[in-house]
C-alpha cells in the first residue's frame, strides 16, 4: 500500500511540471524539444485594445402648451423642456384688460412671469383675462319682470316673461328659472341720463299645471357680479273653464264644467280643480251625466260657415261620451240632421235630459228659417242601448198641440218643458207626454209665476220640478200640479246674479245648486230658500267683478277704478288693489240694474271721480264720497249739453273735454270749478272739416292741443284741434296681416282708445287690439282679439291694463299673451 501511494505522488508531480512547461500530450506526440520553437518563428499575439466608454443618455423631453382666452396674449405659445427642468412664460394683458385666472404645470404667477416647477410630464398652463374694473362695479345687474303682472293667473303652460335690466357695466347673461334669455341693449352710459347700461330682454318660460310657479331672474355682468334672485313674480297655472254649464254628480261631489272642447271637474269639498282638453272637432254644446257619475254624455252640432254662400252647412249630430276615471273620450254616434235643409237655413239645440236608468238621451232642437223668420221644434230621442234616434215630437204633437221648448227636463210622469212668453207675455211650464202624445199644463194651482224663468230642474224620485228666474224660485208638485215660491232676493236691488247658467239638484243636502255667471255655484235650500256660496273660482278677494266697462288707473297708489254695470245687478264703483288683486267696492251707483255706465275719469290731485252714466257726469270725492252733478240735467251752465258717452281730462287747463249731443255730434269743455260749458268743435258752427258720429271715446294730446276721438259708426279716429275747433280723419282702417281691416264701422268692439304721450301711439279697442305709431303712420294689429278688453290704461311703465268681464288683465301685445291680475 505504501508504494503504490508514492508512485501515484510521482505521476501527479509529473503532470504538474509538463504543464508549468506548457507542453503537453499533443495530437503528433512531439518531443520536448520541438516544443521549444524560437520566438521569430512563432510571435506572441498582441493584446487586445481597451473598449471605448459608452456615450451619456439623451434626457426625456416634455412639451408644454397653452390655452388662453380672449383679452391677452401668452409667450412662448409652446415650449419643450428636458425632464426636470422649469418653464417661464410672460403673460401679457390687452388694454383694457388684466389676468383673470392662471394655472397648469403646477406653476406660479410672478408679476408678468409664469414659472411652472419642475417638469416631469408633458402639461398645459391655461390663462384668462377680464375687463379691468376700472368703473368699481362690484354689484350685480339689477332686473324688473314687467310681463307677467307680480301675481297672476295665466291658462296657458308656458309664459312670455319679459322685462327690463341695469347695470353700470354690460350684462353677460340674464336667465329666468335657468332659460337664457334674450337681451336688447336700449341705452348705454354714453346716450343715457344715469350713465348705465339698460337693456329689453325676453323669454318663454314652462309653468307648472294647476300650481304656482316662481319666476326667478338671474343676472351677471362682464365682471362676474352675478344675483340669483335680481326679480321674481309669481304665477298660477289653472285652465279650468268658467264655471256656467255644469252638471252635479251628488256620488262624488263634484261639479263638472264643460266649455267648448274643454271638460273641467271642480271638487266641491276642497275646491281643487282639473282640466282636460277633448279632442272633438265640434264644440260641446249640452252635457248630461250617466247614472252612477262614471261617464259624461255630450251632445252637439258640427257646422262649418261657407263664407261663399254667407250661410251655415251642417255635417250632422255628434254624440260623445268621456270617461270620467281616466278622460278618455269617443265619438259614439253620429247622424244627419233632421230637418229639410230646403226648409230650414239654421239649426241648434236648446235642451237635453237624460232618463234616470241612462237609457235614452233627450234633446230639443230648433230649426229656423232667417228670412221668414219662422221656427219649428223638435224632441228626438236617442237609445243608447240600440245607437238609435226617434222623432217624438215634430213640431206639433200627434193630438196638434205646437210644440215649443227652451229647457226640457225628464220625469216619470213626461217631459217638462218650459216656454217661453207664451202666455200673455209670461213664462208657461209644461208636461209633454213620453210618447209624444199630448201636452198639458204643469202647474194646475198654487202661485202664479210672476217674473221670468230661465232654467229648470227635475226632481225625479220626489216628483217636483224647480224653476228658476232672476227675482224667484218656484217648486212644482207634479202629483198635484201646485207652485210655490221658495226663494226671492231680500234686497230687490242686489240680486246675487249676472246670467243664470246651470242648474241642478243636490238631494244629499237639500239644495238647487246654480252656476250665477260670476264663476260661483251658488246653493239654495229647498225648503228655506237660505243661500251660501258652495264653490267660488276667484284670483284676489273681494266683491266680484261683472262688468267693467270703464277703468281708471292711480298710479301714485297702484289701483284701478272700475265702474261696473252690474249686469243684472246694481251698478257701483269697484277699487282693484294691483298688488293683491283685492277687490272692494267704494261706491254705489244708485240704480237697480241694466243702466250703462260709458266711462270714469280719475283727477288725483283733486282726489275726485267723474262718472258717465246715462249721459249725465257725476263727479265723486274719493275722501268723502260725496256724489254731485257735474254736467246733465240743471247743472251748469254755458253752451247746451244734450248728453256724454265719454271724456278726458285736461288737467293744465281744469276741465274736462268731452263729446255732447244724441248724436255726439260736437266736442265741449266743461270747467272743473264753476261746471261752465264751452263749445269746442260742432259742424256749421265751430271749426271746418270732417264730420264725426257717434262718438265713443275722447282722449288728448296736450303737447299739441288736440283731441283724439273714436267714431263708432265710422271705423274711424279725428284729430280735433281745441284752439280752433277744426276736424280732421287720422286714422280709418287697421289692416291685418291676413288683409282684414279690424277698425270696422258699426263694430261693438271699437270702443275705447289709449294715448301714450312718451312712445307717441295711440291703442284702440277694435275687432283686436290696435297700435297705431305717428312716426311712421302704420296701425297694427295685435293678436289680442275676442273677448278682448272693454277698456285699457297703461302705468307709467308701459304695462297695458284692461278690463274684461269678470276680471282685470294685464296685455303683452307683442306675443298677445294675458294674464289675470283680478278676477
Amino acid at each position: 500500500m505504501k508504494s503504490y501511494k508514492i508512485w501515484n505522488v510521482l505521476i501527479i508531480f509529473g503532470v504538474m511540471f509538463l504543464s508549468a512547461c506548457g507542453g503537453g500530450s499533443g495530437g503528433s506526440g512531439a518531443s520536448p524539444q520541438q516544443s521549444q520553437t524560437p520566438q521569430s518563428q512563432n510571435p506572441e499575439p498582441e493584446p487586445e485594445p481597451e473598449p471605448e466608454p459608452e456615450p451619456e443618455p439623451e434626457p426625456t423631453k416634455y412639451n408644454i402648451s397653452t390655452s388662453v382666452s380672449a383679452g391677452g396674449e401668452i409667450s412662448p405659445q409652446f415650449l419643450t423642456v428636458n425632464s426636470g427642468e422649469t418653464g417661464t412664460f410672460t403673460v401679457h394683458p390687452d388694454e383694457g384688460y388684466i389676468v383673470n385666472e392662471t394655472s397648469g404645470c403646477n406653476g406660479q404667477l410672478s408679476g408678468s412671469e409664469y414659472i411652472t416647477e419642475k417638469i416631469f410630464g408633458s402639461c398645459e398652463i391655461s390663462v384668462t383675462f377680464k375687463l379691468e374694473n376700472i368703473n368699481n362695479d362690484f354689484e350685480a345687474p339689477t332686473a324688473e319682470i314687467l310681463f307677467p303682472w307680480p301675481n297672476s293667473k295665466s291658462s296657458e303652460s308656458t309664459i312670455i316673461v319679459r322685462g327690463t335690466a341695469e347695470d353700470d357695466s354690460e350684462i353677460s347673461t340674464l336667465a329666468v328659472n335657468g332659460v337664457p334669455a334674450t337681451l336688447k341693449l336700449i341705452q348705454s352710459p354714453e346716450t343715457s341720463e344715469n350713465r348705465k347700461y339698460l337693456y329689453h330682454w325676453n323669454t318663454l318660460v314652462s309653468i307648472e299645471k294647476n300650481a304656482t310657479t316662481k319666476l326667478a331672474v338671474s343676472t351677471s355682468d362682464i365682471f362676474d357680479n352675478v344675483s340669483e334672485h335680481a326679480a321674481e313674480a309669481n304665477v298660477l297655472q289653472d285652465s279650468s273653464q268658467n264655471i256656467s254649464k255644469f252638471v252635479y254628480d251628488y256620488n262624488n261631489n263634484r261639479a263638472i264644467a264643460t266649455s267648448y272642447r274643454n271638460l273641467t271637474i271642480l271638487d266641491i269639498s276642497t275646491g281643487d280643480r282639473s282640466s282636460t282638453a277633448l279632442p272633438w272637432d265640434y264644440p260641446i254644446s249640452w252635457i248630461e251625466l250617466s247614472p252612477g257619475g262614471t261617464d259624461l254624455l255630450s251632445i252637439g252640432i258640427h257646422s262649418d260657415y261657407d263664407s261663399d254662400t254667407a250661410s251655415w252647412k251642417y255635417d250632422g249630430i255628434h254624440i260623445g261620451s268621456v270617461n270620467l276615471t281616466d278622460k278618455s273620450s269617443s265619438i259614439i254616434q253620429e247622424y244627419p240632421i233632421f230637418w229639410n235643409p230646403e226648409g230650414w237655413d239654421w239649426s241648434s239645440i236648446n235642451d237635453t235630459a237624460l232618463s234616470p236608468d241612462g237609457q235614452y238621451l233627450y234633446a230639443v232642437f230648433e230649426h229656423g228659417d232667417s228670412d221668414s223668420g219662422k221656427t219649428k221644434h223638435q224632441l228626438v230621442r236617442y237609445n243608447l242601448n240600440s245607437n238609435s234616434f226617434n222623432i217624438i215630437v215634430d213640431g206639433t204633437t200627434q193630438s196638434g198641440k205646437t210644440f215649443d221648448a227652451e229647457e226640457i227636463e225628464y220625469t216619470s210622469r213626461g217631459i217638462v218643458y218650459l216656454h217661453k212668453y207664451c202666455c200673455n207675455g209670461k213664462d208657461g211650464i209644461y208636461l209633454l207626454a213620453l210618447d209624444g202624445s199630448d201636452i198639458t199644463p204643469a202647474i194646475q194651482s198654487g202661485e202664479e209665476i210672476q217674473s221670468t224663468v230661465f232654467k229648470l230642474s227635475a226632481d225625479n224620485d220626489a216628483g217636483k220640478v224647480y224653476a228658476i228666474g232672476y227675482r224667484n224660485f218656484y217648486k212644482i208638485d207634479l202629483s198635484n200640479g201646485r207652485s210655490e215660491k221658495f226663494w226671492s232676493p231680500e234686497d230687490t236691488n242686489n240680486f246675487p246674479f249676472d246670467q243664470i247658467g246651470s242648474v241642478d239638484i243636490d238631494p244629499g243636502n237639500n239644495r238647487i245648486l246654480i252656476a250665477n255667471g260670476m264663476n260661483q255655484i251658488l246653493g239654495f235650500d229647498i225648503d228655506t230658500g237660505e243661500m251660501s256660496v258652495v264653490l267660488s273660482k276667484d284670483f284676489g278677494k273681494g266683491v266680484k267683478l261683472l262688468a267693467p266697462r270703464a277703468i281708471a288707473y292711480d298710479k301714485q297708489n297702484n289701483l284701478i277704478y272700475a265702474a261696473d254695470d252690474g249686469g243684472n245687478t246694481r251698478e257701483k264703483i269697484i277699487e282693484v288693489n294691483l298688488n293683491t288683486g283685492g277687490r272692494q267696492e267704494i261706491f254705489d251707483i244708485n240704480d237697480q240694474y241694466n243702466i250703462y255706465i260709458s266711462d270714469i275719469i280719475l283727477n288725483s290731485d283733486a282726489r275726485e271721480l267723474y262718472l258717465i252714466k246715462k249721459g249725465d257726469i257725476i263727479r265723486i270725492n274719493l275722501d268723502t264720497g260725496s256724489q254731485s252733478l257735474l254736467a246733465g240735467d240743471g247743472a251748469g251752465s254755458g253752451a247746451a249739453f244734450g248728453g256724454a258717452t265719454d271724456a278726458a281730462l285736461d288737467k293744465d287747463n281744469n276741465r274736462l273735454i268731452a263729446n255732447n249731443g244724441g248724436d255726439n255730434l260736437a266736442i265741449i269743455a266743461i270747467d272743473l270749478s264753476t261746471g261752465h260749458r264751452e263749445l269746442i268743435s260742432e259742424p256749421g258752427i265751430r271749426g271746418s272739416g270732417d264730420y264725426i258720429s257717434s262718438m265713443v271715446d275722447v282722449t288728448l294730446d296736450p303737447e299739441n292741443n288736440r283731441a283724439f276721438v273714436l267714431s263708432q259708426a265710422q271705423g274711424a279716429i279725428f284729430d280735433v284741434n281745441l284752439e280752433n275747433g277744426d276736424r280732421k280723419l287720422l286714422l280709418s282702417d287697421c289692416i291685418d296681416e291676413y288683409g282684414k281691416d279690424q277698425l270696422i264701422e258699426d263694430s261693438g268692439h271699437v270702443q275705447n282708445m289709449y294715448y301714450d304721450r312718451d312712445k307717441k301711439e295711440l291703442l284702440i279697442t277694435g275687432e283686436k287690439l290696435l297700435n297705431y305709431n305717428f312716426s311712421t303712420d302704420t296701425c297694427i294689429p295685435s293678436r289680442i282679439g275676442w273677448p278682448g278688453p272693454l277698456d285699457l290704461v297703461k302705468t307709467q311703465k308701459g304695462q297695458i291694463i284692461g278690463s274684461e268681464f269678470h276680471s282685470i288683465v294685464q296685455y303683452d301685445i307683442e306675443s298677445g299673451e294675458e294674464v289675470v291680475i283680478s278676477e
